[in-house]
């Protein structure tokens, strides 16, 4: 940070030396913690919805062999595999601003709520069988893996644009994909992410 502050360029940490809030210019630790974060957003979140892409890949031969031979369905598994395996299952906290009731649950003006992307993305209320990998699905972008309206997550398009590319690269490079026997326990880190430890897969290259 102290080097971009000297000599700044084209680049995020150079802009946000320069970003003033409440007309003073951001300190090094504040800047330098918006950069963690942005890393997390920009790599943790894109590679763990991509190790479940590649589960359900190699548990669903039969997906591999319709997205090969039509490679348009490609974008509506990245959708339904976002709204499956949010990365993130929840993080926005709102203030409520009015006592209200939601499903039956009184909720006092005051309370502090933390949102729940991937329980809203498995309710069917938003989807017809909320559980199913369905490639037909009217709207397949309408989930709320990253959040919406203000708060939207700045880097969708491009994890969007990144998970179509490894989709369509391995499809291309990679035949009989399975799971590794014996060596998958499917744990996950506890906590609002949701990314598998590990993922291991038997394949062959693709002639």
């Amino acid at each position: 940070v102290a080097e971009k502050r000297r000599n700044p360029g084209e680049d995020m940490i150079s802009f946000l030396t320069k970003t003033q809030y409440d007309g003073r210019q951001l300190t090094d630790d504040e800047v330098a913690g918006i950069a963690g974060q942005m890393h997390i957003g920009g790599h943790d979140t894109t590679r763990y919805v991509l190790a479940a892409e590649g589960m359900l890949l190699a548990e669903r031969p039969d997906l591999v062999t319709e997205l090969r031979q039509d490679r348009s369905k490609v974008r509506f598994f990245v959708e339904e595999a976002l709204r499956l395996y949010a990365p993130t299952q929840g993080l926005s906290t709102r203030l409520a601003a009015e006592d209200t009731e939601i499903r039956g649950v009184t909720i006092p003006k005051g309370s502090i709520l933390h949102l729940r992307y991937g329980a809203a993305n498995r309710d069917p209320d938003l989807c017809p069988e909320p559980e199913a990998l369905d490639l037909t699905r009217t709207n397949p972008g309408r989930h709320l893996t990253f959040s919406m309206g203000p708060r939207v997550c700045p880097g969708a398009g491009l994890s969007r644009l990144e998970q179509n590319v490894a989709v369509n690269v391995l499809l291309d490079r990679l035949d009989d994909l399975a799971l590794a026997p014996n060596k998958n326990d499917f744990t996950h880190q506890p906590g609002i992410m949701l990314g598998m430890h590990e993922l291991h897969l038997t394949f062959r290259k693709r002639t």
